[in-house]
């Protein structure tokens, strides 16, 4: 409760601009801006994110908080789990769940059931989870379905999540540029060993 109050009270100034131009929902599917169009910001145009929370200011926050460190990263924003697994087909690096999702649809999946569904599509999909309450109990039954991380939804929350966003971009830049140095030097190594072997005889 503490967080969803202060999630409110971070938007209050900016509640007017919240219109529908900024938000429109359509099958579950909140699209920030231009219909059709994902939110799109400028720089790591390869990495795509997912937001899923039931309370639209806090998604609204959420995707503020990901502008801040990812100027061109492409963000889908979606009110229920279930649109999120709809478009699931665009492969996410990360999605972003809130636990609760049914405070405005009471049938919605929860946050749990999302996550096994995403983690079945696309295993390499970091979910990361956020929840309004600090429960250990629930932090290790996402974490053990496969969840990245758990964060509760405090006045930290943004800090701590921008700050493992930031930390799976950078490593999957990593391990892309490892991959590719690999294939350039891979054949040129097993070229030189044959040439080598050649000569030998």
């Amino acid at each position: 409760m503490e967080t969803i109050i202060s999630s409110h009270l971070l938007w209050s100034k900016n509640e007017k601009a919240l219109s529908e131009n900024d938000v429109s929902k359509k099958n579950g599917f909140l699209k920030p801006g231009k219909e059709g169009q994902p939110f799109s910001i400028t720089s790591q145009k390869d990495v795509t994110l997912f937001l899923v929370d039931d309370d639209p200011f806090y998604l609204k926050t959420l995707e503020h908080s990901i502008h801040t460190i990812l100027e061109s990263a492409t963000v889908y924003s979606f009110q229920t789990g279930e649109a999120c697994l709809q478009q699931m087909r665009k492969k996410p690096m990360i999605v972003i769940l809130d636990y609760y999702l049914n405070s405005e649809t009471p049938y919605a999946w929860d946050g749990l059931s999302i996550l096994k569904q995403i983690k079945k599509i696309s295993p390499k999909t970091k979910v990361i989870m956020l929840s309004a309450q600090e429960n250990l109990n629930v932090a290790i039954e996402c974490m053990n379905n496969g969840a990245y991380d758990y964060i509760s939804k405090t006045q930290t929350a943004f800090t701590r999540l921008n700050n493992i966003v930031k930390n799976i971009v950078a490593n999957s830049k990593s391990s892309s540029l490892f991959f590719r140095i690999c294939e350039y030097l891979i054949p040129i190594i097993i070229l030189t060993m044959i040439a080598y072997a050649l000569l030998k005889h």
